[in-house]
């Protein structure tokens, strides 16, 4: 292993670490509850199956999860496509705690890029694209890869799991 690489996993780590502090701070949550309100805000309707899946949690943990944020008023239960599922969707003030949670988010992340040029930015996310894409092997995967991101600036710009996405199943 080279040391960048070995950098790379300590950073990514302590990333990892202060976006999920932050945005469960900024919800009122704990656990996996903040990634599940980010990923609904983008991907409304998910089933609990689904947001399970992508939280690597049991179906059980995930109930837990949902039961607790539907008493908190952040999301609602609805019907799905068959009497059995169930869809997923934020209310109103799931969306604006998910708007200020991405804030938060954002901010950790310029704070670990403030000492980059301009330059050095596009190289990153050339080389982070990239390596997204080389770990994203099924398709079934997205929804993870993408628990807490803020999609409003990847996708009109072309986002690396998309594209990926595309390619394994094109």
């Amino acid at each position: 292993m080279s040391k960048a690489v070995n950098v790379l996993g300590a950073l990514s780590l302590v990333l990892g670490d202060e976006i999920r502090a932050a945005v469960n701070e900024t919800i009122g949550t704990s656990g996996e509850a903040g990634a599940a309100i980010v990923m609904l805000g983008a991907h409304p309707g998910l089933s609990v199956g689904q947001v399970a899946a992508a939280l690597d949690m049991s179906h059980s943990g995930c109930v837990r999860v949902v039961d607790r944020l539907e008493a908190d008023g952040l999301l609602v239960r609805k019907a799905g496509a068959t009497h059995r599922l169930v869809s997923l969707e934020l209310t109103p003030e799931g969306r604006r705690r998910r708007l200020i949670a991405l804030k938060h988010r954002d901010r950790v992340l310029r704070q670990a890029a403030a000492g980059l040029s301009q330059d050095e930015t596009e190289m990153l996310e050339a080389l982070a694209s990239k390596m997204l894409k080389s770990v994203l092997t099924d398709k079934g995967q997205s929804y993870r890869f993408c628990r807490m991101c803020n999609e409003g600036e990847c996708v009109p710009s072309g986002c690396p799991v998309e594209e990926r996405w595309a390619e394994l199943t094109g």
